[in-house]
């Protein structure tokens, strides 16, 4: 999240409700999409 913010991938205006949404979740559910997330992201990198 904070690479988003940094890059300015990520509108500072969506930070609080993405982090609420990630506090809702389930600990593995959360895990899981940081996983992806982060695979996704090692893949742009390649490019």
């Amino acid at each position: 999240m904070l690479q988003g913010i940094e890059h300015g991938d990520q509108a500072l205006e969506d930070i609080s409700v993405r982090l609420a949404r990630y506090g809702l979740m389930k600990p593995n559910v959360f895990v899981d999409e940081m996983r992806e997330r982060m695979e996704f992201w090692e893949q742009q990198k390649g490019h």
